[in-house]
């Protein structure tokens, strides 16, 4: 329990983490493109991306295993588990939130996405803290990832997807984004009254 995989049953915070990884994926995505337009993508950075994009069923494996399983793993353990665990004790959740959501954000070291990792890095503490299981920041990681993944290759693979998602948002973006708004501040909601509910009968608990 070092690392605080306990609390919530496994179960639920799977689902949680699930829900919560792909409702706030377009809200993420709308905050990076205010990122780019501050800061665009250097073109030797999309050359990179290009030239990495997988081409066969071998390395789409890899790639997924990669973004979906490797890297939020680690990731949640870092920065979840020891980074946020040591800011939350020394400046309190808030605080120690907003740090090390920041540090997430810069140690990508891909300004042109910086507030919508910011923000990720946000909602990841969030969910660990009210949740008290490293498994739901794992999972809605994971499953970010996953969706930005599948996009990235669809958009790759169909040049006039990728032309529209340049042009802007079309209305179903906006809906989407909405919907996405709506159903990840209910869940955020939830959790937090089911965190108060606890802290009732164990102070411990207590999601202030």
């Amino acid at each position: 329990a070092m690392l605080g995989i306990v609390a919530m049953a496994g179960s639920q915070a799977a689902l949680v983490g699930v829900a919560a990884g792909l409702v706030s994926w377009a809200p993420a995505a709308y905050l990076a493109s205010f990122s780019s337009r501050l800061r665009p993508p250097t073109p030797e950075y999309l050359q990179l991306v290009a030239d990495n994009m997988p081409e066969t069923t071998v390395d789409l494996v890899v790639a997924y295993l990669a973004v979906s399983l490797f890297a939020p793993v680690g990731e949640e353990l870092i920065f979840r588990g020891v980074l946020f665990r040591v800011a939350r004790d020394r400046w309190g959740w808030a605080r120690g939130a907003v740090i090390t959501a920041l540090f997430f954000g810069v140690v990508h070291w891909a300004p042109w996405h910086l507030f919508g990792l910011v923000a990720l890095g946000l909602l990841l503490a969030l969910l660990y803290h009210l949740t008290r299981s490293l498994l739901a920041p794992m999972l809605a990681h994971a499953s970010y990832n996953a969706v930005a993944m599948t996009l990235l290759v669809r958009s790759s693979n169909d040049h006039e997807e990728a032309s529209a998602a340049a042009a802007g948002m079309s209305g179903a973006d906006w809906a989407i984004l909405t919907a996405s708004v709506a159903l990840l501040a209910g869940l955020l909601f939830w959790l937090w009254r089911r965190a108060a509910r606890l802290a009732a009968i164990r102070p411990e608990d207590d999601p202030r």
